[in-house]
């Protein structure tokens, strides 16, 4: 399988921030994201803050069924 991508770089970014420092981070972004892919944390927790990126930032947002394949493009 041929892979085509590239590789981005986010500093300032942990993989152990809360809820409020993850919105903060997708606001930041808002304006050039296309979509979130919610793919690490607990179900319920993931979920939910998939459901609200949709819902306060208008952004398509998703958490990922386990070994759910999702099409990048």
């Amino acid at each position: 399988v041929s892979i085509n991508c590239g590789v981005e770089k986010l500093d300032g970014f942990s993989g152990h921030s809360d809820y409020n420092q993850l919105m903060s981070f997708v606001q930041r972004l808002r304006p050039k994201l296309r979509r979130v892919l919610v793919n690490h944390g607990e179900r319920k927790k993931s979920e939910n803050l998939a459901m609200n990126i949709r819902r306060m930032y208008k952004v398509p947002a998703h958490y990922p069924q386990i070994q759910e394949a999702i099409k990048l493009f």
